[in-house]
C-alpha cells in the first residue's frame, strides 16, 4: 500500500510539473476512449445484444405482409412454427381527457403476444375467445400509456376507456419497457373486432407477421415448408396469391438490417481514431523522454568516470624508478 501511495504521489508531481504536457495527453486519450465507448454502446445495444424477447433466435418475420385469412391458413398447415402473430397499426382517438389525443393502436390476432413470448404485467393479453368477429371490444395498454393517461391505477382492469367513439374494456397492462420490434404502440386491440371488414378480405395484405419457430426447427426447414404453403395458396386463391413468394427473415436482421453496415463502418472508424490517439500519446511520451535526455546532457548529469586502476606490475616499475633515481646515458 505504501509503495502504491508513493507511485501515485510521484505521478501527481510529474503531472503538475508539466501541466501543458499533461493536458494534451489527457485530452488525447479522452477523445479516443470516449468516442470508442460511445459508439461501442450503440453497436452493443443494436447489433450484439439480443432482442428483448425470450429465445429471440427463434423469432422470424416475413419479408412481405400477409392478410388475416392467409395467416389463418398458414397456421393450419404449418408444422415448423409454434406461434403465428400478426399486427397492423391504426390511429384511434382517445377522448378520455380534456383534449382528444390520437394514439397508435396495434390491431392484432390472439397469437401475437405468444409469438413474442411476453405476458401482461397486470391482467392478461387477448385470448382466442376475444379474437373473433362480433366479440366484445377489449384493449391491452402499454405501460407508458397506463402511467401517463391513467396515473398508473392498479385497479384499472375491468374499467373502460373511449376510443374513436367506442368503449373498450381494459383487460391488461404490458410490462415496462415492452414494445413492438419495429414501431412503438400505445395499446393493442383485436383486429377482428376493431376492423372486421378488412380482416375478412384475403386480398388485403396489411399484417406484419412475427412467427416463433418450433423447437429444433431451422430457418431453412421452415422456408421449405413456406414455399409449399405458398404454392397451395396460389392454387386455392389465384386472384389474391398467384406469384406471391414468402421469404423468412430472422427478426434481428429485419430490425437492424438497414443500419448494420453503417454501424460497422462507424465502429471501425472510431477504432482507427483510438489507435491514432494511442500513437499520438506514445509520441508525446517519446518526445518528453528525448527532451529530458537533452536536458540531462546539458547539465552534465552523467556519472563521472572512475580513475583507472594501475596494475600491480605498473606500480612495481614505478617504485623501482623512484628508488634508482634518474638513469644515466646508455653505454654503447
Amino acid at each position: 500500500m505504501e509503495r502504491t501511495w508513493q507511485d501515485l504521489t510521484y505521478a501527481l508531481r510529474v503531472l503538475l510539473k508539466k501541466p501543458g504536457f499533461s493536458a494534451v495527453a489527457v485530452l488525447t486519450l479522452t477523445l479516443g476512449i470516449g468516442a470508442s465507448t460511445a459508439i461501442f454502446s450503440v453497436v452493443n445495444a443494436v447489433l450484439l445484444a439480443p432482442l428483448p424477447y425470450p429465445e429471440p433466435r427463434r423469432l422470424v418475420t416475413l419479408r412481405s405482409n400477409q392478410s388475416l385469412p392467409d395467416l389463418d391458413d398458414i397456421k393450419q398447415q404449418s408444422r415448423a412454427f409454434e406461434q403465428f402473430g400478426g399486427i397492423t397499426l391504426q390511429g384511434l382517438d382517445f377522448t378520455g381527457e380534456a383534449e382528444p389525443l390520437q394514439v397508435h393502436a396495434g390491431l392484432v390476432n390472439s397469437d401475437l403476444f405468444g409469438a413474442l413470448g411476453v405476458h401482461a404485467a397486470i391482467g392478461r393479453t387477448i385470448s382466442d375467445q376475444e379474437d373473433k368477429y362480433g366479440g366484445a371490444p377489449v384493449v391491452v395498454l402499454s405501460h407508458q400509456f397506463w402511467n401517463q393517461h391513467l396515473a398508473g391505477d392498479a385497479e384499472v382492469i375491468g374499467k373502460s376507456i373511449p376510443l374513436s367513439g367506442n368503449s373498450y374494456t381494459i383487460i391488461g397492462v404490458m410490462p415496462a419497457g415492452f414494445q413492438m420490434p419495429e414501431t412503438p404502440v400505445d395499446l393493442w386491440a383485436p383486429l377482428r373486432v376493431v376492423s372486421p371488414l378488412a380482416a375478412k378480405f384475403r386480398g388485403v395484405h396489411f399484417l406484419r407477421t412475427y412467427f416463433r419457430l418450433a423447437p429444433g426447427t431451422t430457418i431453412a426447414q421452415a422456408q421449405s415448408e413456406m414455399t409449399s404453403i405458398d404454392q397451395w395458396l396460389a392454387q386455392q386463391y389465384p386472384d389474391e396469391n398467384k406469384g406471391r413468394q414468402t421469404l423468412l427473415i430472422p427478426l434481428l436482421d429485419r430490425v437492424v438490417g438497414g443500419i448494420r453496415p453503417a454501424l460497422l463502418i462507424l465502429f471501425g472508424s472510431v477504432l482507427l481514431v483510438l489507435l491514432i490517439a494511442c500513437a499520438n500519446f506514445a509520441n508525446l511520451l517519446l518526445g518528453r523522454a528525448a527532451s529530458r535526455r537533452r536536458a540531462c546532457r546539458r547539465s552534465r548529469c552523467r556519472r563521472p568516470r572512475r580513475p583507472r586502476r594501475r596494475s600491480s606490475r605498473a606500480r612495481r616499475r614505478r617504485s623501482r624508478r623512484r628508488t634508482r633515481g634518474p638513469r644515466g646515458p646508455r653505454r654503447r
